[in-house]
């Protein structure tokens, strides 16, 4: 289940945080590669940042084939024009594919403390007229993240420096994961409560995690999101938004 996963993460990221990956190795060894070759159903998929100090496999201490990980500065899911007449999102994509065809049961938004991401939106959206230039694709990240920044301004006018990034960092993931819920049908429709009679084997993993079944896709419901934020020097993750699905049958 979605709760189990997020239990799983949470796991690991305490033993990551006291500096101990055996999961990690354990769930790499070539018994499970070759387990793998068949095919993949990862319990988790992680939205994070493509910071080099924030990579989720050893953040949570997990190994191949548990993880689907969507990366891209500023943990972001961005809409993109795909044509004159549609729109389209390469990471809601992912997302889709992951709940959708391989069972993933959470979705993880997972942002993180000094990200350089927020940090550039936040000190473009504090820069006076003109505007520094950017650049189209940096602007476009930068673009994407200024709603957090202004929605942390409004609120608070006077905040800047570390704090007004800390918070933006914070508002960023709430509004990607409102962001995923809203956007994708495919998702909502995934997040849908189990009945009894679809509810399905519950990949299970010991402390050491070393037996955990990759086989098993789960049911196409379920499905929960939740944001959570990584301390870069605590190595520990909290909670920005709780776990949620859709109550609606």
């Amino acid at each position: 289940s979605a709760d189990d996963s997020l239990a799983l993460l949470l796991q690991g990221n305490q033993f990551y945080a006291r500096g101990s990956l055996g999961n990690l190795v354990g769930n790499s060894r070539p018994n499970i590669r070759k387990q793998l070759a068949a095919g993949q159903h990862p319990y988790a998929a992680v939205v994070v940042c493509s910071d080099s100090r924030v990579p989720p496999e050893i953040v949570f201490n997990k190994g191949l084939g548990e993880l689907f990980v969507i990366r891209v500065a500023g943990n972001l899911v961005e809409r993109q024009h795909c044509g004159d007449d549609k729109l389209g999102s390469h990471e809601l994509g992912s997302i889709e594919y992951a709940v959708e065809h391989l069972g993933t049961k959470l979705i993880l938004v997972l942002g993180h403390e000094k990200c350089g991401a927020v940090k550039a939106a936040a000190d473009y959206s504090l820069a006076a007229d003109p505007k520094p230039d950017l650049g189209p694709n940096l602007l476009s990240l930068v673009d994407a993240i200024l709603p957090a920044v202004e929605a942390v301004r409004e609120d608070d006018p006077e905040l800047t420096g570390p704090a007004l990034y800390e918070a933006s960092a914070d508002e960023n993931v709430r509004q990607v994961v409102a962001q995923i819920e809203t956007d994708s049908a495919i998702v909502e429709e995934f997040m849908k409560p189990c009945s009894p009679t679809t509810e399905g084997p519950v990949n299970d993993s010991p402390t050491d995690g070393y037996d955990f079944d990759f086989s098993v896709p789960g049911p196409k419901c379920g499905v929960k999101i939740a944001g959570y934020k990584y301390g870069i020097a605590s190595g520990l993750v909290r909670e920005i938004v709780p776990i949620r699905g859709n109550t609606s049958p």
